[in-house]
């Protein structure tokens, strides 16, 4: 009976003090079809759910990991932070990694839900030049080919517009869109986005051998509860055709209702666009 009870013991102090803050980087290339040439090998650095409060050693554990990747953009996919000072922390450990062409951020249900709160937050990020994207995007060009970044604000809470957000966007663009809820997956499939990333679920934050996800929030189970997802397991997943649509959901930094993880370590991502469809997606 002892051994039984140190055991536990041993599971809960490490889910408590250990997973938590063994924050990993993860490599994923993304093969795009539609993506434009001069576009290939495009990288976007994503962060998610930091719910930052403080720079405590998890935060300084992604600034390391992330410092001097100099991806394309950084994209911070909501759940930001609880004040302007940490608002600000924040954006200056996105912009350790010394991004090409910006941070981009969006709202997570956890900022919408504190609007005073994540005024601030907005204010601190902005005035270290992170361009929020409230159901809109940014059209960008290289060698007169066109990609569309597009943010829509939080689905969980039902306050994004995709329309909106891709309203006067190039005819036939490519477009790669931050939504912090996997629940956008079949809006952004009948609207033809290339490729999505999300956070909101955690992972699950906890999870068991064989059974996965305890609790994954992600309006699709536990298909959608963490990583690349596209083809046959994303058609599974939402019961519709997904064409050349793929979806990454993040395990995300911080967590939420307790502060522990277990077999849902926290992440952050870094994706290589390459121009090509593969055997798993449509052209």
């Amino acid at each position: 009976m002892l051994w039984v009870l140190l055991a536990l013991a041993g599971l809960i102090a490490y889910a408590l003090l250990i997973e938590p803050f063994a924050v990993r980087l993860r490599r994923v290339t993304m093969w795009c079809p539609r993506l434009p040439e001069s576009f290939d090998g495009f990288t976007v650095l994503q962060i998610s759910d930091v719910h930052m409060e403080k720079m405590g050693l998890r935060e300084r554990r992604v600034a390391r990991l992330i410092r001097g990747l100099t991806p394309d953009v950084v994209a911070i996919t909501g759940d930001l932070a609880g004040d302007g000072p940490s608002g600000e922390a924040l954006a200056q450990i996105a912009l350790e990694s010394q991004p090409r062409l910006g941070v981009f951020a969006i709202s997570g249900n956890s900022d919408v839900r504190h609007p005073e709160q994540y005024r601030e937050v907005q204010a601190a990020m902005r005035s270290l030049g992170v361009v929020f994207l409230e159901n809109e995007h940014r059209a960008l060009e290289r060698g007169g080919e066109k990609f569309v970044l597009a943010g829509v604000e939080d689905p969980h809470t039902g306050l994004d517009d995709l329309n909106k957000a891709l309203e006067g966007a190039p005819p036939g663009a490519f477009i790669f869109l931050l939504a912090h809820a996997p629940s956008i997956a079949i809006p952004a499939i009948e609207k033809g986005v290339d490729c999505v990333i999300s956070g909101h679920t955690h992972g699950g934050q906890l999870a068991l051998p064989f059974l996965g996800p305890l609790f994954t929030r992600s309006g699709h189970g536990k298909a959608l509860a963490a990583g690349h997802v596209y083809g046959q397991k994303l058609k599974d997943a939402v019961e519709v055709d997904p064409g050349v649509t793929q979806i990454y959901v993040s395990r995300g930094i911080g967590a939420s209702f307790l502060p522990v993880r277990f077999l849902s370590p926290p992440e952050v991502a870094i994706f290589t666009l390459r121009r090509a469809s593969g055997p798993h997606l449509k052209t």
